[in-house]
């Protein structure tokens, strides 16, 4: 059969026609259409496919006879298409071979092989000529390349060359052959495609030939497809394989194996494995089969296997089975041929190609084996590479290399899989021991520096020191990875066991750290990679820190060894690093993870060097002198590697269970943190944000977050393991980091919104969303944060507490909400009631205020905090609350219920004991008229009532007595329990984080419940004399609501400073800017509601401060500071500006929340026209320590013109200090919180308690025994009693301070030494109700300084107890009496800190000596290091300089370690030193009675923060505070509030006019008067005033109802007094004129001179009367004192400033004097007498003077005045008006003044006269130059005062003589008149008193040597008893004093006999009660004269102080 008869002739036919068809321009056999010649494309759309089957078809037609034109035609036409395109010739002979096989199939092989036969003649008749011709030029070609040129130019040309490379048949004719051998020699020709010679080529024995396709494999074979392959070449290499089998020949075995090699390597593994693995002449199959080490053809086979290990990896085993690696090696070692090979290998160019095929195949196999299992094939073939070191040079060259690449492979393999499981350790143990036998080898290899010359021998050792390097890091690596595992199972919940101790290669990491070569930047770079990896590992622990002796506690140990171990190499490498010169440490930080494993290595723990190694390559690289400004200089070089390396840490540690590196990276993090956002060199504000940045610094925000929440989130799990001190230290910085990181929130916020345009529309939009954005980090760390509510130390309780109020605040503002876990959790906390698995108890150690400050916080962000259902408690009061009353009574008092009325949860649903009560009863509270239970009848005194039958006594002993063995029997069985928990206890191991509270580890982390108490009661009282009980009760309230701590919070004054900060400063008007007196309303005497409340008085108070701030404005100091803008920033809603001020001294200091005028000019204060805007000062601070730069935030609401233009960072303003805030702040806060006040109600109303009339039991007791008059005592009863408010009205020299003092000490009474306070973050969580102390406050700091000298004195308890409370003052030590000043807290903390001080202070001078050594040798060190560079870079040998700089490196790290040391301290000490601080002043208030402060000095924050109610405050002179000072004191809970003052004296200090017509200036004291005139107390009997003094006062200004003492006028009358001139009372007419003396005051100089001539006439006719300190000179107007002052020093020169005291009258107020010099100054014809007319000015004025007034005035003027009419009307009807007194002394000083005699008729003084005893010669003390008492920053003028004089006189009321008193008149029997009496004569008793007792003789003046009043007294201070119990009085008792000038024997008293109390009852009984008489102190500590307690008198003080005079009310 034919070719035809197996074809259709019509697919002949049809074949023949499509061809025919087709353009010319279309290719018959590929897809190609070319262009025609006019450039049209041509469209054809005809199938490639058909195409092809048509030519196949057609070349059958080349079989007819009969066809030969047709033949001609188409063999014409195929020439043409095989002649211009390459593809067409390749898809002609697959199309060929596709035939053959059709054809095959149909018919027989012959006729088929003839047919083809006839083909291949066509093909040789095509090809031959073109070749010949190719051949002819190239012969002819001078040069091959011109040859070239012309041969790929022609188409027809590399057509024919690829037929035959397609064809390779054709080269059976010989002719094509020779031509075709002599075009490929020229080696410029090459296959153009998968032809089939591209694999019969390769085996051609011409390597002529096979050059072409070798290296077109290179080129073809990887784009060569599988499918390619199986149609083009596949069949020709399975003839080849099959041709080579049959042959067996070596020489064609070589050829054939070397050319599949090439294949192999060219082609893909998918090729391999589908096309030659397999097949059907399997050409790997027979590699695999001619394994020979004697073959001469196995280079060719082993770098055919060496190509399929690479190609096929771990498969090539599954390929080649049964053959194994082991069996391979084992067949090819087995006779030592390859050793010998290896040792006698060529070391030419020639043996080099020889060694490589017979070496690289190891490698490749090694990593062919899978990476676990090949340290068993790798073991031999290093044994064979590098256990011969002898072998030749080239050979050991290509050994080592190829050893090291199979030791890289080995390891790696290794280091690339787990080894956590038993096999993988076996395996890690096979390839460390491999490994170890080939290190140093390795390590050698790898540093080695040495250089080959020849070419051959260094590319070898190049590869090898490459593999050699490799594997030296993945030996290291690979102990850092067991490191990392076994940390990882030692680490779990439940710690695994490693299954081998953990060890690392000692020996591998020494060598390495001895060989890192100097400036080797990728070795160093490298192995500060390795060190990164170890991050996040640390040492491993027991969860509860102790050792049981387990296995996993054994391994522990191990894995920590290896950690020291470790961390040592670690120093060695960083310090190694080190070395490197500047240029090449630059280098080596730029490495990838370099500056995260230098960040890291400094954060390293002690006591290895880590952190010091790292230290100084960052030292060394940027020549920094400390890690600061290197760590700077980083960020500025780099910001985007340096912040992403901090970030890098940081993630790590946010998930890190790691203690030891968390201390170190807090301290590194918050450096960082200042190092961005430092105001004026921080990268932030210094940096213009891009887009990436804003990304960069928003991941490295939340990261921190991060650290900072896992941190505290693992805190308690680290106190367990952690010494608490470290671990106390640690939390500190940690929330220091947090409480910083949120500082600077707004810096970041302004940085992220910095670039958005201000006229952009969306603005606001974006500002917004990058604020919620940023708070979302902290509010998801509070969670966290709240982990430390249960924390034992007091400041880190109160830190973190204040932490989450200031991020629940910020994201209330914001309107950002929390987590609902955050949430839930903390209602867990505040109300563990509400859930039944939550503890019993608190979930918290914080105390009543702290909760409230957080719960105000928590519902501002979530309303809905406090759930519905929060539960009230019921509050149990101990048996303790009743220990004072006898059982007996306690029995009656059982049958009565007390019933108390239900009480309603408070506002914000507070747990309580019992709500606070509603309008009503607070109303109904307020009026009681009698004790509310039997109880308090009991403490009052008050008559007992009869009671129904009552059960047997016994019954309820049993019962309390059962109680009381229950209560100890419980509290053995939790000492009992304690005992066992402290035992040794082996934990389970699956501890988790979260311990539960009663682990309490090293007992930071404990609730209350679970440890011992830890508080502090309070000392027990210093007793003075003992007394029995029960003389005065004070009532208990069975049952106490708990208080609503919010009136504590401090509330958000931004409301007040968007009104204040927006005011114009220069606005001139009275009332702020754009407000008018339509915006204000009147005070009313009651207010409906807390709204209408608040409604009148916020904008009084503003306006209010208005005024003062005018008023500064007028006042303030020219000083101008200049300001450095850093950064401009927004925060809550305020520009905030911070900026830094050079040299702000003490004259200009701000403070904080001064407003300050910030102006764009230098004169602030006068440029009206110059941008400006006012500013608080929000906060201040030292850059560091001793700096002179001030670093000052500003808040200020600018214009926004001002804004953009005038603050910009960088920009320079002016500012001047205006005002302090302060005050206002306090008042604005206590109104925003009196909602939440338990007084409320009664505020709102100004309804006090109602006057209640004591039983005359109670009185006569009060009076007996706290010596006061009638109307004191019933104050003192009523101020005990009564609840709310209680107003005690104590007009001059009533006694008011001696009242304040009993009614303290009966308050106290109950509470000193019975109470225990706890402290915040303490474990007490006593059942009983917190501690109550007194607070005493009032307006000034002068009248406050009065009460706590008497209080200092001692008090007298209601059981008779005279002690001494420790009393604490509030204030500035500066602004107080310096006689008080031992007492202030400033000076008490101080006292106790004093050792701390010295101890720092110690640390600072070793300091500065370290640092500047430490200076010294670095500049020595830098000097050698310079030496050695220059030697180095002029090759000259440095000889011992690098042992000298390595000398002077470790001495550095010494010295700086020891200077971190001691800085460290020194930082610690400092933090200490303030932590102490404010734990002494938590313990000196815990262990306070009585806190005395100003009213605004009660707002301070330390009283806001401790755990301490107030329940009861008494105000002293309340009626000259306005309200709302009034209101600061009362937010502690006070539920009884004692207003002490007399609203006839002066009014409160308005500044405002306008405010004062509203009432502004109407206190709450007048307001309740007002109200309720009759619920007043009036102290009605005053002991100040001589009787013609008091005359005029008392019946006008107090309705006559002011009386006078008993013997008022003998005790006042003076040997003066005598001459009428010098009367008591006297008005001097002064006919002078009133003047302007500016500053809108007035002057009268006639009647300054008047007081001069009477100053100048009363010493001259009294000579021997010192009158030094007891003469005061007072006016209404300022500048008439100045005039004063300057008329009396013109005649007596400046002391006699200090003998006079000059005062305006209203700072008088409170003061007294002997004699006093009231001068008018109103005088003229036409106008009124001005403020002079206020009743209140006037009743001041009228009432200072003891002994003397002296009114100067112009009776004309002044009787224009109804009053002052009065007053001069009654003045002529009493007969003191004088109109001539002083023209007769102006006669009398012109002619009688030299001579000596008297001036006028009368007087006692004659030539020599003497106006007392001329036997006493008492010397005149030294008086100092201020009086403290008389100062007071509130006061207008402060004036130096005096100690009196001892040679005071007066007369005696015996014998009407002057110069001795009454006590030692010679012509009384009883008693000696002089020192030389027998002071042990007998006595005769005493006179009795009359009906109100001898209250006068207190007041007889006495001299006594001055006294410390900083000293408490060294013995009790008892009063003297006589030999028949008689009590002297308190004139004998000071003369009968040890140490005093006359100690005469006491003569007979008048003072009543008061026994002692635990005298006969009987005789005590006979006695009528009588006012207990307060004797003076003597000189050993007791000081001071007049009352103030049970033996107390009044201090020993500069004279003229009301507080004395009060003090002198019961004598």
């Amino acid at each position: 059969m034919s070719a035809t008869d197996t074809l259709d002739i019509e697919d002949i036919e049809s074949g023949l026609r499509l061809v025919h068809s087709l353009p010319e321009q279309v290719h018959w056999l590929c897809d190609k259409i070319e262009k025609r010649d006019d450039g049209v494309e041509v469209r054809y759309e005809g199938d490639k496919s058909r195409r092809n089957r048509s030519v196949t078809h057609a070349m059958v037609l080349l079989s007819f006879a009969d066809q030969e034109e047709t033949q001609a035609w188409f063999t014409a036409a195929l020439n043409i298409q095989l002649s211009r395109c390459p593809r067409c010739v390749e898809q002609f002979y697959v199309l060929k071979k596709g035939l053959y096989r059709e054809l095959l199939e149909a018919d027989n092989k012959d006729n088929v092989d003839m047919f083809f036969g006839f083909l291949q003649t066509c093909d040789i008749n095509r090809v031959k000529p073109v070749l010949k011709e190719i051949a002819g030029e190239l012969k002819n070609s001078s040069t091959v390349e011109s040859w070239y040129q012309t041969f790929q130019n022609r188409a027809q040309y590399t057509n024919s060359v690829y037929q035959v490379f397609c064809c390779p048949d054709l080269l059976q004719d010989p002719e094509i052959r020779t031509d075709f051998t002599d075009i490929c020699a020229t080696q410029k020709v090459f296959p153009e495609g998968p032809g089939a010679g591209l694999i019969s080529l390769l085996f051609n024995n011409d390597a002529r030939l096979r050059f072409p396709v070798e290296r077109s494999w290179k080129e073809l074979g990887p784009h060569i497809t599988p499918e390619v392959f199986e149609t083009h070449l596949l069949d020709t290499l399975e003839d080849c394989v099959q041709k080579t089998e049959a042959q067996a020949d070596p020489g064609s075995l070589r050829l054939f194996f070397a050319g599949v090699a090439i294949i192999v390597q060219s082609v893909s593994k998918e090729l391999i494995m589908k096309c030659i693995c397999g097949a059907q002449n399997d050409p790997i199959k027979l590699a695999v089969n001619r394994i020979s080490t004697n073959a001469p053809y196995l280079p060719a086979l082993l770098r055919l296997f060496d190509a399929l290990m690479v190609q096929l990896g771990f498969e090539f085993w599954d390929v080649v089975q049964p053959l194994t690696s082991s069996a391979l090696i084992d067949t090819l070692f087995m006779n030592g041929t390859f050793a010998n090979f290896l040792r006698n290998a060529p070391q030419d160019a020639s043996g080099e190609k020889l060694l490589v095929d017979m070496t690289k195949w190891m490698s490749s196999l090694v990593a062919s084996v899978r990476p676990l299992s090949r340290a068993t094939p790798a073991a031999p073939l290093l044994r064979l590479l590098l256990g011969d070191r002898s072998l030749p040079a080239l050979s050991k060259g290509i050994c080592l290399k190829e050893g090291m690449k199979i030791l890289s492979m080995t390891l790696s393999g290794v280091f690339s899989h787990p080894i956590e499981g038993e096999g993988g350790r076996m395996i890690l143990r096979q390839t460390n021991e491999l490994f170890d036998e080939y290190a140093l080898l390795a390590v050698e290899i790898a540093v080695s520096s040495t250089v080959f010359n020849d070419r051959i021998m260094a590319s070898h050792m190049g590869i090898a020191q490459k593999n050699a390097y490799n594997a030296m890091l993945l030996a290291l690596q690979l102990d850092i990875k067991v490191m990392k595992t076994d940390f990882g199972l030692l680490s779990k919940k439940k710690p695994e066991i490693p299954h081998t101790e953990t060890s690392i290669r000692t020996l591998l990491w020494d060598t390495v750290c001895k060989n890192i070569p100097i400036d080797h930047v990728e070795l160093a770079i490298d192995l500060l990679s390795i060190i990164y990896e170890f991050l996040g590992i640390g040492k491993s622990v027991h969860p509860k820190g102790i050792d049981t002796g387990s296995e996993v506690d054994r391994r522990r140990h191990a894995f920590n060894t290896a950690l020291d171990i470790l961390s040592r190499h670690f120093a060695r490498i960083f310090q190694r690093i080190s070395r490197f010169a500047p240029g090449k440490l630059k280098m080596v930080i730029n490495g990838e993870h370099s500056r995260a494993a230098i960040f890291f290595g400094v954060m390293f723990p002690p006591p290895t060097d880590v952190a010091f190694g790292a230290e100084d390559i960052m030292l060394s690289c940027y020549g920094a002198d400390s890690r600061e400004s290197a760590t700077h200089a980083m960020f500025d070089e780099n910001l985007a590697m340096a912040l992403a390396a901090v970030t890098t840490i940081s993630r790590t540690q946010a998930k890190s269970s790691v203690f030891d590196l968390m201390p170190a990276m807090i301290r590194f993090n918050l450096e960082v943190l200042d190092i961005l956002c430092a105001p004026d060199t921080g990268v932030i504000s210094n940096t213009e944000m891009e887009n990436w940045m804003k990304t960069s610094f928003k991941v490295y925000w939340d990261i921190q977050w991060r650290v900072v929440s896992n941190i505290f989130k693992r805190c308690r799990r680290w106190s367990h393991t952690v010494e608490k001190g470290t671990m106390i230290e640690f939390t500190r910085d940690s929330i220091d980091y947090a409480t910083e990181l949120f500082r600077r929130f707004w810096t970041f916020e302004q940085a992220f919104r910095a670039k958005v345009p201000s006229d952009e529309p969306n603005r606001p939009q974006r500002e917004t969303s990058w604020r919620v954005r940023l708070l979302q980090d902290p509010s998801k760390a509070l969670d966290s944060i709240a982990a430390l509510l249960t924390i034992q130390d007091m400041h880190l309780l109160s830190s973190s507490q204040e932490l989450m109020c200031n991020i629940l605040e910020l994201l209330a503002k914001e309107d950002v909400d929390v987590e609902n876990e955050f949430v839930d959790n903390m209602r867990r906390i505040f109300f563990p009631e509400l859930y039944n698995n939550a503890r019993t108890g608190s979930a918290t150690n914080l105390v009543g205020a702290q909760k409230a400050q957080l719960m105000h916080a928590l519902s501002a962000v979530r309303p809905d905090f406090v759930p519905l259902e929060a539960k009230p408690k019921v509050v149990e009061i101990s048996d303790d609350e009743y220990d004072d009353i006898p059982d007996d009574d306690l029995i009656q008092a059982s049958e009565q219920s007390l019933r108390v009325v239900p009480r309603k949860q408070t506002k914000l649903g507070f747990p309580a004991a019992s709500a606070p009560p509603t309008h009503e009863q607070k109303l109904h509270r307020v009026g009681v008229s009698k004790p509310s239970s039997l109880i308090e009848e009991l403490r009052i005194g008050a008559p007992k009532t009869q009671s129904t039958p009552i059960p047997p006594r016994n019954e309820f002993l049993l019962k309390r007595k059962a109680d009381l063995a229950a209560s100890e029997a419980a509290k053995a069985a939790r000492l009992e329990s304690r005992k066992k928990e402290q035992a040794p206890v082996i934990p389970s191991s699956d501890e988790d984080d979260d311990s539960s509270d009663n682990d309490s580890g090293n007992g930071l982390f404990r609730l209350g419940t679970s440890v011992q108490r830890s508080t502090k009661s309070v000392p027990e009282p210093k007793l003075i004399d003992a007394r029995p009980k029960n003389l005065l009760r004070q009532p208990a309230v069975p049952i106490r609501r708990v208080k609503d701590n919010r009136a504590r919070v401090a509330p958000d004054l931004s409301p007040l400073y968007k009104q204040v900060l927006k005011w114009e400063f220069f606005h001139d008007d009275v009332f702020p800017p754009g407000l008018s007196a339509a915006n204000y309303s009147k005070v009313e005497s009651s207010f409906s509601s807390y709204a209408a409340y608040k409604k009148t008085f916020e904008p009084l108070l503003l306006l209010e401060a208005w005024q003062a701030l005018k008023q500064a404005k007028e006042e303030a100091p020219q000083s101008t500071i200049k300001l450095h803008l850093v950064t401009r920033m927004s925060a809550d809603n305020f520009v905030e500006l911070e900026i830094t001020i050079e040299g702000m001294n003490d004259r200009n200091r701000w403070s904080e929340s001064d407003l300050v005028l910030v102006s764009v000019s230098n004169q602030p204060l006068t440029s009206k026209d110059s941008p400006h805007c006012l500013a608080r000062v929000h906060s201040l601070k030292k850059k560091f320590a001793g700096a002179n730069t001030t670093e000052v935030q500003l808040r200020c609401d600018p214009s926004p013109q001002m804004t953009q233009e005038n603050m910009r960072n960088g920009s320079t303003l002016y500012a001047a200090k205006i005002m302090g805030f302060v005050p206002t702040e306090r008042e604005y806060s206590a109104l925003m919180c009196l909602k939440y006040y338990d007084l409320e109600q009664e505020i709102l109303t100004a309804r006090p308690s109602s006057l209640e009339e004591p039983t005359e039991k109670q009185v006569v007791r009060t009076r007996s025994l706290y010596g006061v008059n009638d109307p004191q005592a019933r104050a003192i009863i009523s101020a005990v009693k009564n609840t709310g408010f209680t107003l005690i009205q104590g007009p001059p020299g009533t006694g008011k301070t001696k009242t304040v003092v009993g009614i303290a000490g009966a308050l106290l009474t109950p509470k000193v030494g019975s109470t225990v306070i706890q402290i915040p973050g303490s474990a007490n969580r006593s059942p009983k109700p917190t501690t109550k102390k007194l607070l005493v406050c009032a307006p000034s700091n002068a009248a406050v300084d009065e009460l706590v000298l008497r209080f200092k004195k001692g008090i007298l308890t209601t059981k008779g107890e005279e002690m001494l409370p420790k009393v604490v003052r509030i204030g500035k030590s500066d602004a107080v009496n310096f006689t008080v000043r031992d007492v202030t807290l400033d000076e008490l903390v101080e006292r106790r800190m004093a050792p701390t001080k010295e101890s720092a202070n110690s640390k600072s001078a070793d300091m500065d000596e370290l640092r500047q050594k430490y200076r010294a040798i670095l500049d020595e060190r830098d000097a050698k290091l310079k030496q050695l560079e220059d030697a180095r870079a002029k090759s000259i040998d440095p000889g011992t300089l690098q042992s000298e700089v390595d000398s002077l490196s470790a001495t550095i790290r010494d010295t700086r370690r020891n200077l971190d040391i001691k800085r460290d301290q020194k930082k610690e000490s400092s933090r200490n030193a303030e932590v102490l601080k404010r734990r002494i002043q938590q313990e000196i208030m815990d262990e306070a009675h009585i806190i005395c402060a100003t009213l605004s000095g009660t707002g301070h924050d330390l009283l806001r923060n401790i755990n301490v109610d107030f329940e009861t405050v008494i105000i002293d002179e309340a009626a000259q505070s306005v309200e709302l000072s009034a209101l600061i004191p009362l937010k502690f809970g006070c539920e009884k509030c004692i207003l002490v003052g007399d609203p006839k004296q002066l009014p409160p200090t308005v500044f405002s006019r306008e405010a004062a017509k509203f009432s502004y200036e109407k206190s709450l004291f007048v307001r309740m008067q007002e109200n309720h005139p009759k619920d007043v107390h009036l102290l009605s009997i005053q002991y100040r005033m001589h009787p013609m003094i008091s005359a005029f006062p008392s019946e006008h200004f107090y309705d006559s109802e002011l009386r006078d003492g008993e013997n008022m006028r003998e005790l006042r009358t003076e040997v003066w007094h005598k001459n009428p001139i010098y009367a008591p009372y006297r008005f001097f007419n002064i006919a002078g004129q009133e003047s302007a003396g500016g500053l809108h005051s007035l002057v009268n100089r006639q009647e300054a001179q008047s007081a001069l001539l009477l100053y100048q006439r009363l010493t001259t006719d009294f000579p021997q009367t010192s009158f030094d300190g007891k003469i005061g000179i007072i006016t209404p107007y300022k500048q008439q004192i100045n005039l004063l002052k300057t008329v009396f020093r013109e005649k007596y020169g400046d002391k006699i400033c200090d003998t006079v005291d000059f005062n305006t009258t209203d700072a008088f107020q409170g003061r007294e004097r002997d004699i006093i010099i009231f001068s008018c100054v109103r005088a003229s014809q036409e106008n009124g007498i001005g403020f002079l007319s206020d009743v209140r000015r006037m009743n001041v004025g009228l009432t200072r003077a003891k002994f003397s007034l002296f009114v100067l005035g112009h009776s004309t003027s002044l009787m224009r005045n109804r009053l002052w009419a009065s007053l001069v009307q009654d003045a002529k009807g009493r007969g003191v008006f004088d109109e001539e007194t002083f023209a007769q002394f102006n006669l009398n000083t012109k002619g009688n003044g030299a001579r000596g005699r008297g001036a006028f008729r009368g007087s006692t003084r004659g030539r020599g006269g003497h106006a007392r005893n001329p036997n006493r010669n008492t010397p005149t003390l030294a008086a100092p130059k201020v009086d403290p008492d008389a100062m007071d920053i509130d006061e207008p003028e402060p004036q130096a005062q005096f100690q009196p004089n001892p040679s005071h006189v007066r007369l005696c009321f015996k014998c009407k003589q002057p110069g001795h008193i009454a006590n030692f008149c010679p012509n009384n029997r009883q008693g000696p008149s002089n020192p030389s009496r027998n002071s042990n004569s007998p006595r005769p008793k005493p006179t009795p008193p009359t009906a109100k007792g001898n209250d006068h003789i207190q007041d007889q003046r006495h001299e006594h040597p001055p006294q410390e009043h900083n000293q408490l007294p060294a013995r009790p201070l008892k009063r003297p008893i006589g030999k028949e119990g008689e009590v002297p009085s308190k004139r004998q008792h000071l003369e009968n004093q040890p140490g005093t000038a006359n100690q005469a024997t006491p003569g007979p008293s008048t003072v009543p006999v008061i026994r002692p109390q635990h005298k006969k009852k009987a005789q005590r009984k006979s006695e009528p009660p009588a006012v207990f008489i307060n004797p003076k102190r003597g000189s050993s500590g007791r000081g001071g004269r007049g009352g103030g307690g049970r033996n107390g008198g009044q201090p020993s003080r500069p004279k003229g102080d009301d507080k004395q005079g009060s003090d002198q009310t019961t004598r």
